[in-house]
C-alpha cells in the first residue's frame, strides 16, 4: 500500500519540477524578446533617412527604370540594364560616372552570365 500512495506524490513532484522549469524558460524567453525589441528599436531610431549623395546624369535614358544590376568589384564597375531602352549602362565606381553604354540590345539581362 505504501508504494501505491507514494507513486502519485512522486509523479506530482516530478511534474511540478518540470512545470517550474518550463515557466522559468518561458519567462527568460519573454524577457529576451522584450530586451531585443527595445535594443533594436533604440538602434533603429538613431538612423536617419537616406540622403541623396550624388546624382549621375543619364541623358540618353528616356523610359522605364533599371531592371538588373551586376557588380564587378575587380574592375570597379557597375553594370545596369535598362530593358525598355535596350541598353546596358556601365558606371565607374571610383568616379561615380557613366563610362560606357552598350546599345541596341533586345531586353538585356544578366541571366546566364557568370559573375
Amino acid at each position: 500500500m505504501f508504494f501505491a500512495v507514494e507513486r502519485p506524490r512522486v509523479f506530482a513532484a516530478i511534474i511540478s519540477k518540470l512545470l517550474e522549469a518550463m515557466v522559468k524558460k518561458t519567462k527568460a524567453m519573454v524577457l529576451f524578446v522584450i530586451f531585443t525589441s527595445l535594443v533594436v528599436g533604440a538602434w533603429a531610431q538613431h538612423k536617419g533617412p537616406l540622403k541623396l549623395a550624388q546624382a549621375i546624369p543619364l541623358p540618353d535614358l528616356h523610359d522605364g527604370d533599371f531592371d538588373h544590376f551586376r557588380l564587378n568589384l575587380a574592375g570597379n564597375r557597375l553594370f545596369a540594364t535598362a530593358e525598355e531602352n535596350s541598353k546596358v549602362l556601365v558606371f565607374d565606381l571610383k568616379t561615380n560616372k557613366l563610362i560606357h553604354t552598350i546599345s541596341d540590345l533586345k531586353a538585356p539581362t544578366f541571366d546566364g552570365l557568370s559573375r
